[in-house]
């Protein structure tokens, strides 16, 4: 269904592309962890770093009372952009491959990325702009989508979602202002029980090998099995082994 991933000028992808792609997703994930584990704390006394960690609808919808629209928007869309950004290019170097390999995968994200699929085969362009999203940004990547359309329609689709979000904090404000102050109150226990379920949630997480850093090691692993059974044997090095060899060698 989705095209095979390209290759800049005929040759295979730099790896050094694969490890900044790596590292990039390695820091938003640690970021995104940081911002779960200390969630009360950053609600109470830090709300625009709190959206710059780990930007949920939750965490906006806790914090939207405490921060202008103009940087709420800023912070999320970008942030959100960043992670979204990487998984097109995934899905841009690797294809058919990475989606495979998601689907191979199980858990929470082979279900959603078949669904994903079928509907992105028939209207791409909004998916992006409806339910912008990493699986979302693989497929498009994957699908031989251009970079710059890929861009306006994520950061579009990001922009609307921010200020739905934001329209629905103002609409439920009084609920929200009483969930707000209860966690002002009891920021010091509640930040302690969220980093302990935190650390829980990673373990799992970490052993079943289903975070996005386990996503791009294994792509990496698969991709330098695949240049090596292509690669042909190299001729065995002896003493010999150079431009003289033929001419010193004794004959028969």
């Amino acid at each position: 269904m989705l095209d095979e991933p390209r290759r800049t000028g005929g040759r295979r992808l730099p790896e050094r592309r694969l490890l900044v792609a790596g590292a990039i997703l390695a820091v938003l994930y640690a970021a995104s962890f940081v911002g779960i584990a200390l969630t009360p704390l950053l609600v109470s006394e830090y709300p625009i770093l709190m959206l710059l960690l780990q930007p949920t609808t939750g965490h906006i919808l806790l914090v939207s009372a405490r921060v202008g629209l103009v940087p709420l928007v800023v912070v999320v869309v970008l942030r959100r952009f960043a992670g979204h950004a990487v998984f097109f290019l995934l899905g841009q170097w690797y294809g058919e491959r990475a989606l495979r390999w998601v689907k191979g995968r199980g858990g929470s994200w082979s279900g959603p990325v078949e669904t994903l699929e079928e509907f992105f085969a028939r209207a791409g362009f909004v998916a992006v702009l409806l339910a912008p999203g990493t699986l979302v940004g693989l497929l498009a990547g994957a699908s031989g989508m251009r970079r710059w359309q890929f861009a306006v329609l994520d950061l579009a689709g990001l922009l609307a979602q921010v200020l739905l979000v934001r329209f629905a904090a103002g609409v439920a404000a009084d609920p929200l202002a009483v969930l707000v102050r209860f966690i002002d109150r009891n920021a010091g226990p509640l930040t302690v029980v969220f980093a302990v379920a935190a650390l829980l949630w990673l373990l799992v997480r970490r052993r079943r090998g289903r975070t996005v850093v386990d996503v791009v090691e294994e792509l990496q692993r698969r991709r330098r099995v695949r240049t090596s059974a292509r690669r042909p044997p190299r001729p065995a090095r002896g003493r010999w082994n150079n431009g003289f060899r033929l001419i010193l060698q004794p004959s028969g």
